[in-house]
């Protein structure tokens, strides 16, 4: 194959792959429907950069459980540790929101790896400290309201 051809058949791929992931996770807003407690909940979500203590749309793990609700605590790099139920990010106690973490909760320091955020549901539904680091692919938005 010719040089000219192999590179405009790496744009057509390369585009098709932008427009697929467009109609998947759009660039607007969207209404989405996530499981809170076990109930059905519509929250309205946007792309976009996140910031720690927002509220995110996520694809569970495993994947056919659903999608849940949580909060942004770390990101990649940064150090998250639970000492009987007191939260800390970097070091420092984490207090922009309340988490159901029980007084005899415990996880040892870890680092969130590349590619990775530390997700913490303001219900006891699963979230990273049932699953760990969850991939960034797996938000599907930031949650700007809910019903």
């Amino acid at each position: 194959m010719k040089p000219i051809l192999r590179i405009s058949s790496a744009l057509i791929g390369i585009l098709a792959v932008i427009m697929v992931l467009r109609q998947l996770f759009g660039s607007e807003k969207r209404t989405i429907t996530v499981k809170v407690m076990g109930e059905e909940k519509s929250v309205t979500i946007v792309p976009g950069e996140l910031r720690r203590n927002d509220q995110v749309a996520f694809y569970w793990l495993p994947p056919d459980e659903g999608t849940g609700l949580a909060r942004v605590v770390a990101f990649p790099g940064e150090r998250v540790k639970i000492t009987t139920g007191a939260v800390y990010v970097g070091g420092e106690a984490y207090r922009q929101a309340k988490f159901p973490v029980g007084r005899g909760v415990n996880m040892a320091e870890i680092v969130i790896p590349n590619g990775r955020l530390f997700l913490m549901g303001e219900t006891r539904g699963p979230d990273s400290l049932k699953y760990g680091p969850v991939p960034k692919m797996r938000v599907a938005g930031k949650v700007i309201e809910g019903d």
